[in-house]
Formats: C-alpha cells, structure tokens, sequence
C-alpha cells in the first residue's frame, strides 16, 4: 500500500515541515495537518491546536513565521471569549468559530465552517439575516441584525449578530470579523415591557386616567394623551412648566405650588394629592384630581428629590354631583326645619286642647287619661322642638335628649318627692325613626315608676342608665318601690301606658327585659344601633 502524499505543517520554531500521516509532530507544534490550497480558493484548513482543539482556515501560502505568531496569539484570545465569535474571508465564507460558537451549537468546526451556521438560524430569520449579510458584502460597510440561534438542546434564543470588515493598508477588506451577543432576556423583558405599557394604555383610555413624569433636574416634563387631553392640549402638544402652569385656573395655581413643595419636602413621604381646576383656552373648566409620588436621592446633606411621577383624573363630573347631593342635602335640611318648626308648633296646639279639655271635666278618671295623653304628646313635642333647636333634623343625640325628658318628667310628677339618677356612659345618635318610639317609651316607664313606685305620701329614687354594648344601645329604667307582681307581662296589662311599651318596644327591633320580682322594679330594653355611628 503506497504511502499517503506529504503532510504541511507549522512547528514551534515557526518552519514549514512535511510529514506523513501517522508521522510523529514535534512536541509544542502549532498546527497540523493543511490540505491542497487549490481546493479552497487558494486557503488552507489550519487545525490550530493552542490547547483549545480551535478550527482556523488561513491563506497558507501568504503565511510568514513572524505573521503565523501574531495571528496565533490573536486568534486564541477570540477562542477565549465567553461570546460567540467568527471570522470570514472578504468573499463571505467562514474561516473560524469560536469555542463559545461551537458549545452553544453543538456542533464541531467543520459542520459551522461549511455553511451550517445557517443551518441552526431559526427559519423565520434566515431570509432577512441572509439578505443583510449579502448587502454588507456588497457594500462594505457593517451590519447589525437579529436573529434567533439554536442551542444545542434545540431552544432558540434571539442574539444580536454584528459584523465589520477588517482592511489592510490599501484599504482593501482582509476578512470579516463578526460576533453574535445573546440578548433573549433582554428581547424577553421588551416584549413584557410592551406589553405592560400596551395594557396600561388600555386602562388609561378605559378609564380616561393620565399619566405624567417630571425631572427637575432638566425640567423634562412627559404626560400621556389622556392627561394633555384633560388639560384640553392635543396628544402632540410638547409639555413645558410654563403650559402647565398656564392651564391651571389661577385661583388655584397657588394651592397646586403648595402641594407640590409639600411633595419635595425632603423630611416628608414624598405623596403628592392635590384637587383643582383646569382651565382651557376656550374657557372649559374641569376639576382634575392629581396624585403622585416623589423619588428622592441621597445627597450629602439633606436628601433630592429626582423624578416626580403620578396620576391625574377628570372628576369634573363627579364634581357636578356632589354640588347637586349638597344642594338637595341643604334643600331637605330647610324642609325638616319647616316640617320640625311646624309640627312643634300644632303639637303645641293639640297639648293645649287636651289641657283646656281635662281642667273642664268633672270625672277624675277623663281628667287623669286626658293628663297622661297631654304628656305623650308634650313628649313627641318636645322632640321636634330639640331638632328645631339643634338643628340635626334627623337625627337625635339620645343620651342628652333623654336626660331631659327625664328630668322634665320626674319634675312634672314627682312633686319633688322623687329623686332621678343619672348614669349615661356612651354617646349614640339615633334618627327621628327610632328617637320617637324610644322616648315615648322611656317616657312612659318613668311615668309608671313615679306613679306606682312612688305613691303620694312617699319619696324615692328613679334611676336611667344608658350603655352602649357593641351595636346597640342599652336603656335601662329602674325604681327603689315595691316591684312588680309575679309574672308580669306589659302586654296584658290594663293600662294603656304599658301597651303602649310593648307595641313600641316591637316597632324598635327589641324586647323589653324585666327584672325578677322583689324590691324594686326594673324595665331594660337594647335598640340597634345605625351602621354609622
């Protein structure tokens, strides 16, 4: 079997050796085995060893032992880079890969430099990657593209791909040199990116919300189209502090300056929320609710702020409604006072007839019925008399209205006989609805307790306690006389005062409590309290 033919290569002193296949190299030899020039365009396959196992195709016949050095040293530093990198010959052709090119791919030297860095483009990106390499060829001149390459467990990532050519003296192209730089995650944060800011231009034309960015330090001022919109500006209106300023209505522009040095204050949160109009070239005016945030900066001293960033929002209509609930507000205000001051007044007129009806009676027991009804109605009177006077006209401050009545009516029917006691630990609002039933109520147990409790001839105490126990209010009414019989039930009883209790105590949402029989009696009643108070 004849010998192969004689094999170039490049020993450590830099000279040209022929060997044959199998022949022993020379130890610390840089390259081996060239193969015939001819039949790659006049270049020749170098395999560089370097420690790397590098692939480098070189014009062989052009080689200098001083050239092969430099280009050796420089080729193992691309061979190091943690980047992919390739180099061309001026036609096109690749001529080296990087390890970083041939790890990330997979794929050994010879498959990438015989065009299969094609091969692993994602398909979508091969005609517009393979036309911006054939227009830079052509031209001269660099190219920047981007394309996704497959990794060697077959996932594409997106890379910028970058090539310049490199000339010589004369200025002629000696070789392309190129580099590929992974830029998925930055690609991937893009399209999150976009995509939030594609959904927040959603919300903001949803919900006609503007936004706005202003720098201090360049007085850079950005607003969204929503915000120039609510300011009447058009969305390529450039911002200025001056535009700003000129659409704001001058009476408030002062209470806008304050918010905002509030906002830069640097001792304080940084929150900025300030409520004022806009005022358009045409006369529009539109309230606007402005929210923001301040960002500071540390700084020697006292601390900067940087960027003032934040919302604004057209509640010119929410505006509009709350002048029309306040006016209907003041309009039913003026009514219950009218309706207060009226019914106080025939209420009057109702307890005067029933007074000028008992003095002319000569039966004790009409006079004593008329009494007891001119009381309930002074009671109901005397209501509408503390709305007139407070002003509240539909609600009643309970502790205090109470210890009035009771006073009032200890007064009128103890004959000073009869000692009260007192004991309100809690305040409670409640609205006429609920006021009414409970002061008649209390009305009557106080009269029933100076009547029975404390017959003519004798002295005793009544006591009123009020508690509040979570959201209801407790009204207790007790006496120091004989109490009350076994099984005593306020709804068979034969006055009419006591029914008159249990239909209320219904009316309330309540039950009435009644002590045990013994010294003393005792009538408790809870009645719910609103949500709001």
């Amino acid at each position: 079997m004849a010998n192969p033919p004689p094999e170039s290569w490049i020993g450590p002193a830099g000279r040209t050796m022929n060997v044959r296949s199998g022949a022993p190299r020379g130890p610390g030899s840089s390259h081996n085995r060239c193969i015939d020039a001819r039949r790659r365009l006049g270049l020749e396959w170098l395999q560089a060893g370097l420690g790397s196992g590098m692939n480098v195709r070189l014009p062989f016949t052009e080689l200098h032992v001083r050239e092969v050095g430099v280009e050796s040293s420089a080729l193992a530093m691309l061979d190091a880079l943690p980047e992919i990198v390739f180099v061309t010959d001026p036609g096109g052709p690749t001529v080296f890969v990087n390890a970083h090119y041939r790890g990330y791919t997979g794929l050994p030297a010879d498959v990438l430099l015989d065009g299969g860095w094609a091969e692993v483009v994602h398909p979508e990106d091969r005609p517009a990657t393979s036309a911006a390499w054939r227009a830079a060829l052509a031209e001269g001149r660099p190219v920047e593209v981007e394309y996704r390459l497959r990794r060697a467990d077959g996932v594409f990532r997106w890379f910028k791909g970058r090539a310049a050519p490199h000339r010589d003296g004369a200025g002629a192209i000696r070789a392309w040199v190129g580099t590929c730089t992974d830029v998925h995650d930055l690609k991937t944060a893009e399209a999150a990116a976009r995509e939030a800011e594609a959904w927040l231009r959603l919300a903001q034309e949803a919900s006609g919300v503007g936004t706005f960015a202003w720098t201090p330090a360049t007085s850079e001022m950005r607003w969204s189209a929503e915000c120039k919109a609510i300011f009447g500006l058009p969305p390529e209106a450039e911002m200025s502090d001056e535009l700003f300023m000129s659409r704001i209505h001058p009476d408030d522009r002062a209470l806008v300056l304050e918010a905002v040095e509030r906002a830069f204050d640097p001792e304080g949160e940084g929150r900025y929320r300030s409520e004022y109009r806009a005022l358009w070239p045409d006369g529009t005016v539109r309230w606007v609710d402005a929210r923001g945030r301040v960002t500071f900066a540390p700084g020697p001293g006292a601390r900067t702020g940087v960027r003032f960033i934040g919302t604004v929002l057209d509640i010119t209509e929410a505006k509009r409604v709350e002048a029309g609930l306040a006016q209907a507000v003041e309009m039913k205000d003026a009514l219950l006072y009218e309706l207060n001051h009226r019914v106080k007044n025939n209420l009057q007129v109702v307890a005067g007839l029933l007074a000028m009806q008992a003095g002319r009676s000569d039966s004790p027991e009409v006079r004593r019925q008329l009494v007891e009804a001119q009381a309930r109605v002074e009671v109901v009177g005397a209501i509408h008399r503390s709305l007139y006077a407070s002003g509240a006209h539909g609600a009643v401050d309970i502790p205090a209205f109470l210890l009035r009545l009771a006073e009032d009516t200890v007064s009128a029917q103890g004959d000073g006989r009869v000692a009260l006691e007192v004991a309100a630990r809690c305040e409670a609002v409640l609205p006429l609805a609920q006021a009414l039933p409970l002061a008649l109520i209390v009305s009557e147990l106080l009269i029933n307790a100076v009547k029975y409790a404390v017959p003519e001839g004798r002295s005793g105490t009544v006591r009123l306690g009020l508690d509040r126990r979570g959201d209801r209010l407790r009204v207790e009414i007790a006496d120091d006389g004989p109490g009350l019989p076994e099984g005593f039930d306020p709804r068979r009883s034969g006055g009419l005062g006591m029914r008159i209790v249990a239909a209320l105590v219904g009316q309330l949402d309540s039950r009435l409590e009644i002590g045990p029989p013994g010294r003393g009696a005792v009538f408790a009643l809870e009645v719910p309290l609103p949500p709001s108070d």
